[in-house]
């Protein structure tokens, strides 16, 4: 190697490490002021597989039993507090409303082990086993902590959307919805997850997918951070088609409703749904922006993607939108 290449490899990798502490930090300071909520965010930690994992979680200030859980996976280069402020702490302001826990764990090095193959982060190379963690993780909250198992939701963002994909396929008769946020389900070639016929349970799922997301095509096809490779996926319509298909019903969508702001795709009845967020970039809806537009795209504030993902866990299964 050339001693131009040497410099130009050592430049991009200086780039990556200082893009991702600038998001790290951007996110963990952000100002985002804590609304004023009935319980305490706490911490804690467990042991899986010889390491500690720590997590967050909220519970409202309630004396009944049961509750719902949502469990909150962050993107790339984060932490579960990170995720929690981009929010606006938006599902802890729902939890108070609703009466359901929020769970918020952390990835090992800021990642996750999802579906992708290649993928260069510490969670890929050490093929972290993060559905095992995961799991172990609901199993404490539901006989620690009281929790529902059969009222069991995750939410992922970006890297953590993908893992939520992964849980769904590998664990799905543990979940009764998932929800994804900026993130496609990777090619046949670029995943390596075994996609075995569904012969439990599958979850309903809703995704959330913005049209201007440069990392994440809404088209399907290469994604990029930070000039990083991060895999080919499917388009947002393919991703959803897939998981119909996974319910036993067409992949084609049943409806389509139009908005000012969004489009929704209703498949097999309501179980799956997509949702185009219009001039949306690869962020969360009604939440921070946690980085510049010209790197993520908008983040739009019209619309809370939060709102949304509560009302399809909690609601009953149905094609029609609430007006």
């Amino acid at each position: 190697m050339s001693g131009k290449s040497v410099f130009r490899t050592l430049v991009a990798c200086l780039f990556l490490l200082l893009g991702g502490a600038a998001l790290l930090v951007y996110g963990l300071y952000a100002p985002v002021s804590s609304p004023q909520l009935s319980g305490k965010i706490q911490t804690g930690s467990i042991q899986v597989d010889g390491r500690l994992r720590r997590f967050d979680y909220y519970r409202p200030a309630t004396k009944k039993s049961g509750l719902p859980l949502i469990l909150m996976l962050h993107g790339s280069r984060s932490l579960g507090e990170h995720f929690r402020r981009l929010w606006r702490y938006r599902f802890e302001e729902l939890a108070d409303r609703n009466g359901f826990i929020t769970l918020y764990p952390d990835g090992v090095g800021g990642h996750w082990n999802d579906c992708r193959k290649n993928v260069s982060d510490q969670a890929h190379q050490e093929n972290v086993a993060d559905t095992r963690f995961l799991l172990a993780l609901l199993d404490e909250f539901v006989k620690k902590r009281g929790v529902d198992p059969d009222r069991v939701f995750v939410v992922g963002f970006s890297n953590g959307g993908h893992m939520v994909y992964r849980l769904g396929l590998e664990a799905g008769d543990r979940f009764e919805a998932l929800g994804v946020v900026s993130a496609n389900f990777p090619t046949p070639h670029g995943q390596n997850c075994v996609l075995e016929p569904a012969r439990r349970h599958v979850p309903r799922l809703l995704i959330i997918n913005g049209d201007a997301d440069p990392i994440n095509p809404f088209g399907g096809g290469k994604v990029t951070l930070f000039g990083q490779d991060k895999g080919a996926v499917l388009s947002s319509e393919a991703s959803a088609g897939f998981w119909t298909e996974r319910l036993g019903s067409p992949p084609e969508q049943e409806s389509v409703r139009d908005t000012q702001r969004v489009q929704y795709s209703f498949y097999s009845d309501g179980q799956v749904r997509l949702l185009r967020i219009k001039d949306g970039g690869h962020s969360l809806p009604g939440g921070y922006p946690y980085l510049p537009a010209f790197l993520i795209g908008p983040t739009v504030s019209d619309f809370s993607a939060a709102d949304e993902l509560v009302n399809f866990f909690l609601s009953a299964p149905s094609g029609h939108l609430p007006e």
